[in-house]
């Protein structure tokens, strides 16, 4: 008899035991669904500012780089060699920049300066017709970078729409200072 009621005592502390367990592995699965439907519902966002900021740099693009016009390159002549790359891939979500490659054998590195400037002012002045404005007074469209390689003309346009790409756009400042 002593033996039974022993026994009996263990079965009730393992199933005690396994219903804690199964309360704590059934928790531990509802918070990992939460957690995935927001990540996706976040992403599902992200996915359609990040398309309507590209509609938007894309026409401002179309327009400018057509008015630049230095001595080794004519935009108006200027054909894209690949297709727009957002940057966001490389530094991260949020980040509303994206990468355009021109075909431009001609151009010299000592001219990317003067492309950049004129770039940056037809943006700007794009985006005052248009009444586009950035965050937190800064412009709205900035020319984040540009170079040559192998000759196509790489430059990279933000579109400061938010935090992320305040952010991006002071790294790549500090980047360039060091």
């Amino acid at each position: 008899m002593l033996k039974r009621s022993r026994r009996m005592r263990y079965n009730y502390r393992g199933r005690k035991v396994m219903m804690m367990i199964a309360i704590i592995v059934l928790c531990l699965l509802i918070f990992a669904i939460v957690f995935a439907v927001f990540r996706i519902r976040r992403n599902k966002a992200l996915a359609i500012m990040q398309n309507a900021s590209l509609e938007i740099t894309n026409q401002a693009f179309k327009e400018t780089i057509a008015l630049i016009c230095v001595p080794e390159f004519d935009g108006k002549n200027a054909k894209e060699t690949h297709k727009v790359e957002m940057i966001s891939d490389v530094w991260g979500k949020g980040v509303m920049a994206f990468e355009y490659s021109l075909d431009a054998p001609e151009v010299k590195t000592n001219e990317l300066d003067a492309i950049r400037n004129k770039l940056s002012e037809a943006l700007n002045e794009y985006a005052e017709r248009n009444k586009l404005k950035g965050l937190n007074g800064l412009p709205c469209f900035v020319v984040s970078d540009i170079w040559t390689f192998a000759g196509v003309l790489h430059i990279d346009i933000s579109h400061v729409v938010n935090q992320a790409t305040v952010d991006y756009l002071h790294d790549v400042t500090k980047s360039e200072k060091d």
